[in-house]
């Protein structure tokens, strides 16, 4: 499950220690994905206004997406610096996300949007924003024309303009990490953490885009991938894990206290689109992030580390990348046919809609575990024994294999 032990190896620096598995990771991909679950999930309608407060901290959950943004950046960014010396880097790397990402994306979108449709008698027709434009779906740019026409598609499909940005890192950030030394990235992400937070000022001042476009659109949305980048490569440094754990705790309260001066300013307003969540909010999230993140990793048996330590937590952590393609879908096909067959779970209880929400969330949650589960041991795990022919010179260390919402299971070790 989690690659290779480290054996006979001293354990002495900073790289060393980072190299080694870290559970509690998993745990934290569990979060993300159950924050993202809880908020696409949430689609029951008749809320009245007793359950607007509830369903406002249910819409919160797409900050997921800045936690799955931050583990990519700090893990991708750490196996990119500690193997920068290998003799095949850049074939390594990008045949081993290859076989992670492409299978399953690929797979999904030729069954769903091309099988399957044509199949008489089904009824499955292909989302309309595949058919409008199939092209930037299959080149990992689906978030391009939705940042262009500032709007997220009515379909099955609109989620993954995630996985697109993830992709546009992965394309560009090994020839960054390979040309710059460690203190030129470090430099860099600085810069890019800055430059993004500015462009967003000057595009919602400008009326450039619309306020739904920066959330999309991959250079107005880095803080989470840079932010993780950044701590990577400083936890590498002199300074260590620990100085800079230390730190990370400290920086993550002061991003606590102000993300709730930004929703006290945004009227407690949790969707992506308020002017100070897009503006600062964004940033700040990855601050918090980046901090809980080094506490689980510096310090496995204190509080978070035991608690992103938990069985419960890793297993949805070990499973996001297919949770995360599939869940849309399945929540889709799962509310039209309670829709159809038993309309009453569905329906307000005592004046309350949270019953049926809470009953919807943990169906569709359990159907999309389990359906992640028999992908990865029927289809995924086949293709991730190919990686042993791409493997790193510092594999032997390595049990972390980097994603935001790809991880590995017991098949399929870094």
């Amino acid at each position: 499950m989690w690659g290779p032990k480290a054996t006979g190896v001293a354990q002495s620096t900073p790289a060393d220690r980072l190299r080694r598995h870290h559970p509690g990771l998993d745990g934290l991909r569990g979060l993300a994905i159950l924050l993202v679950l809880l908020c696409h999930f949430s689609v029951i309608p008749g809320a009245s206004e007793n359950d607007a407060f509830v369903l406002k901290i249910f819409h919160g959950g797409w900050c997921g997406v800045e936690l799955f943004f931050v583990l990519s950046g700090f893990l991708i960014t750490g196996i990119l610096i500690d193997s920068k010396s290998d003799s095949h880097f850049f074939r390594n790397f990008y045949a081993r996300r290859a076989l992670r990402i492409f299978p399953l994306y690929y797979g999904f979108l030729l069954i769903y949007c091309v099988v399957l449709p044509r199949i008489p008698g089904l009824g499955v027709t292909a989302p309309a924003d595949y058919i409008a434009r199939p092209f930037w779906f299959w080149t990992h740019l689906s978030n391009i024309p939705m940042a262009l026409e500032g709007v997220l598609p009515n379909s099955r499909l609109p989620f993954f303009w995630t996985l697109a940005i993830e992709e546009q890192f992965y394309l560009v950030w090994p020839l960054v990490v390979w040309l710059l030394s460690r203190l030129a990235l470090r430099v860099a992400c600085v810069t890019l953490l800055l430059g993004c937070m500015c462009l967003r000022f000057w595009v919602l001042n400008e009326q450039a885009l619309h306020p739904f476009s920066v959330y999309v659109f991959a250079l107005t949305h880095l803080d989470g991938l840079v932010m993780g980048a950044l701590i990577a490569s400083l936890a590498r440094s002199r300074w260590g894990l620990d100085i800079l754990a230390g730190m990370g705790r400290f920086a993550g309260v002061l991003a606590v206290v102000a993300l709730l001066g930004v929703l006290y300013l945004s009227g407690w307003d949790t969707d992506t689109n308020s002017r100070p969540m897009q503006t600062v909010g964004f940033t700040l999230m990855a601050v918090m992030f980046a901090g809980l993140l080094l506490d689980v990793v510096a310090r496995p048996q204190a509080l978070m580390g035991n608690v992103f330590n938990h069985s419960w937590l890793r297993l949805f952590g070990r499973y996001s990348y297919a949770i995360y393609i599939y869940h849309n879908f399945i929540a889709g096909g799962c509310k039209s046919w309670l829709d159809a067959h038993f309309p009453s779970l569905l329906r307000p209880v005592l004046g309350s809609i949270l019953p049926a929400q809470f009953l919807f969330t943990g169906i569709c949650t359990a159907l999309s575990l389990a359906a992640a589960w028999v992908s990865w041991h029927v289809f995924e795990s086949h293709f991730l024994k190919l990686k042993k022919f791409f493997s790193n010179r510092t594999k032997t260390l390595n049990g972390v294999e980097p994603s935001i919402l790809i991880s590995q299971t017991s098949s399929g070790n870094g």
